[in-house]
C-alpha cells in the first residue's frame, strides 16, 4: 500500500498497483514494479558483469576511504557509486569478460586538487612493495 506524504500532488512512498514511489537523497521518484528476469547471461550481460566484479572486489575493502575520498563528486549518487563508475569508465582494461584486468595506475581512490605524494610506495598483505602508482 503506498502512503502519500504531501497531499494529492505531493511524492508518495510504497506501491500502487505495479507503480512504486520513493524518496532517495531528497528526490522522490516513481518507477515500474520490477518484472521477473529469466536472466538471459548475454554476452554484453556477462561483459559488463565481470567488469563490474573485478572493479567491486578492489574496491570493497576500502569503502570507508572512498566515501571521504569521492565524497565531493557524489552528486546524486553515493561516494562509492561514484568511485565505481570513475573506475570502470577509466581503468578497466580488456575486451571480453576473458581478458578483463584493472591498470592499477590509473585507479583513483581519492578526487581532488591535492597534490600527490612524493615517492609514494604500497605494499601488500604479502609483503611485495610497488612503486609510485601515480
Amino acid at each position: 500500500m503506498g502512503k502519500i506524504n504531501l497531499g494529492i500532488l505531493g511524492s508518495f512512498s510504497g506501491k500502487v498497483g505495479n507503480v512504486v514511489g520513493g524518496n532517495w537523497k531528497g528526490i522522490s521518484y516513481m518507477r515500474a514494479k520490477a518484472t521477473s528476469v529469466s536472466n538471459p547471461r548475454t554476452d554484453g550481460q556477462v561483459n559488463q558483469r565481470t567488469k563490474f566484479a573485478l572493479v567491486l572486489a578492489i574496491l570493497k575493502p576500502i569503502t570507508g576511504f572512498l566515501r571521504v575520498g569521492y565524497k565531493k563528486y557524489a552528486i546524486k549518487q553515493t561516494a562509492f557509486n561514484a568511485a565505481m563508475s570513475y573506475i570502470l569508465n577509466n581503468a578497466v582494461t580488456g575486451s571480453s569478460s576473458a581478458d578483463y584486468s584493472v591498470d592499477l595506475a590509473k585507479v583513483l581512490v581519492s578526487r581532488g586538487n591535492l597534490t600527490g605524494a612524493l615517492n609514494g610506495l604500497a605494499t601488500s598483505a604479502n609483503g611485495v612493495c610497488y612503486p609510485e602508482l601515480g
